[in-house]
C-alpha cells in the first residue's frame, strides 16, 4: 500500500499507523468498476482510534480478477496526526473513462470524554470537497498522484452518493452544505470536470434536516429528482423535484419506501429502470435499525417498487450501499456491517433478472463477498 500526503508517511507507515492491524473502524465505502477490463474499486474511510475523528483516513482498493482477490494501493492522509479529518469518500467512472475520486477534508475538533463524535459535527464552512482523477484500467501510482498536484478543492461540503451525467451531458454532483437552507445541493460541470458551479439546492423543513446523502436521477421527461436522507425513522427518505437542471426546486415531502435515517442507493439502469438499495425488507414497517440490506426495482420512475432481492438478511448495522451497473448489465454493489466491530465492507453482484425473481438465479450472480475483513486491533 502506498501513502499520498505530506512528508511523514514514511515513518508513520514504518511504525505501522495505517496498517490493518491497528485500525479499529472502516466503513462508508463506495465502487466503481471499469468498462474497458471491468477492473474494480473500493474506496472507505478507516480509523486507529475506534472513532469518526480527524485521524480517520482514507484507503483506495483494487481487483483485477473480478472480485476474487483485493488489495489496497493507496492510503489518503492530508496531514498525519494533524487536526485535518478525510472521510466520506466516493468514486465514480466519469464519461471519459478515467476515474474520479472523491472525499471530504475538514478541520475537526479532538475527540473527548463527553464528545466522541466531535468529526460529524456539521460544519459546512470548513469542508472542502476534494478530487482526484486516476486512471480506471490499471493500478495507480501514488507518488505521481501526489507530486502532480491532482488532488484538488472543487466545492465546499460533503458528497456522499454518485454524480449523474444528465441530457444535456452536463456532470451533475449531489453535494451537501449540512444544515444550510439549501443544503441538498446541486453542482454542476459542464467542461468535463474542470469547473464545478453550485447551481442550487433543496431546503428540508429544519426539523428534519440531517446529513442529505442526496442521489440524483434524471426522469424521462427531463425532471431532476434528489432522493435525501432525513433525520427519523420511518419517514427518513425524502424526495424532492427540479426541472431546470437543479437550480430551483419543489417543496420536498415523504418518499413512499419507508427507511431508517441512513443513505440509499439509487440509479437508472441501462434499462430505463430504477433501481434502489436500501435497508428493510419488503412490507416491513422500518424501525431505528440499519438491517437487512435489500435491492428494489421500479419500472415506473419510482411511483412503486414491487421487486425486491435480499442482499444481506437478518443482521443489523448492515448500511450505506454504493455501486454501478458494469457494461455487461450485471449491477455490482459494496456496502459495510459492523464499523467498529467486524468491519467488514461486503459486496455482491446481480441482475435486473435475479431483483424480479427475488432470488439470486443468473449466472455468477453472488451475495456476501468479502472486500476487506477487520482483524484485531493492537
Amino acid at each position: 500500500m502506498y501513502p499520498v500526503g505530506p512528508d511523514g508517511a514514511a515513518a508513520l507507515c514504518k511504525s505501522g499507523w495505517y496498517s490493518q492491524a491497528r485500525r479499529t473502524y472502516d466503513g462508508v465505502p463506495s465502487l466503481a468498476v471499469s468498462d474497458v477490463n471491468g477492473r474494480m474499486w473500493v474506496t472507505w474511510y478507516a480509523s486507529p482510534t475506534g472513532a469518526e475523528d480527524a485521524n480517520n483516513y482514507l484507503i483506495l482498493a483494487t481487483s483485477a480478477d473480478g472480485g476474487a482477490t483485493w488489495r489496497e494501493v493507496i492510503i489518503y492522509e492530508p496531514d498525519y496526526l494533524g487536526p485535518v479529518r478525510a472521510f466520506d469518500p466516493e468514486i465514480w467512472i466519469a464519461p471519459d473513462g478515467r476515474l474520479r475520486w472523491f472525499w471530504t477534508e475538514r478541520n475537526a475538533p479532538p475527540v473527548t470524554a463527553d464528545n466522541p463524535y466531535s468529526g460529524c459535527a456539521a460544519d459546512p464552512t470548513n469542508d472542502r470537497l476534494m478530487m482526484a482523477e486516476l486512471d480506471a484500467e490499471r493500478e495507480p501510482d501514488a507518488a505521481s498522484l501526489s507530486a502532480s498536484g491532482n488532488v484538488r478543492c472543487i466545492a465546499r461540503g460533503v458528497m456522499m452518493c454518485k454524480p449523474i451525467v444528465a441530457k444535456d451531458g452536463a456532470w451533475l454532483l449531489p453535494v451537501a452544505h449540512w444544515q444550510e437552507a439549501p443544503s441538498a445541493c446541486v453542482y454542476a460541470s459542464t467542461d468535463g470536470g474542470r469547473t464545478f458551479i453550485e447551481r442550487g439546492g433543496v431546503t428540508l423543513p429544519k426539523a428534519k434536516r440531517n446529513f442529505d446523502e442526496h442521489n440524483l436521477v434524471e426522469l424521462s421527461d427531463g425532471t431532476l429528482r434528489a432522493y435525501m436522507r432525513t433525520k427519523d425513522a420511518p419517514d427518513g427518505l425524502w424526495e424532492a423535484e427540479s426541472s431546470d437542471g437543479g437550480r430551483t426546486w419543489g417543496e420536498p415531502r415523504p418518499s413512499i419506501q419507508p427507511h431508517v435515517s441512513a443513505r440509499v442507493f439509487v440509479r437508472r439502469l441501462a434499462s430505463g429502470n430504477l433501481l434502489m438499495v436500501k435497508n428493510g425488507l419488503p412490507g416491513e414497517k422500518q424501525q431505528m435499525v440499519r438491517h437487512d440490506m435489500t435491492a428494489y426495482l421500479s419500472e415506473d420512475e419510482g411511483k412503486t417498487w414491487p421487486f425486491a432481492l435480499p442482499l444481506d438478511v437478518g443482521r443489523s448495522d448492515v448500511a450505506y450501499p454504493d455501486g454501478q451497473q458494469l457494461k455487461d448489465g450485471r449491477i455490482a454493489v459494496v456496502y459495510d456491517f459492523d464499523r467498529m466491530g467486524s468491519r467488514q465492507i461486503l459486496f455482491a453482484v446481480f441482475r435486473e433478472e435475479d431483483v424480479k425473481a427475488g432470488a439470486f438465479k443468473t449466472s455468477g450472480a453472488r451475495q456476501l463477498q468479502t472486500i476487506y475483513r477487520g482483524k484485531p486491533s493492537l
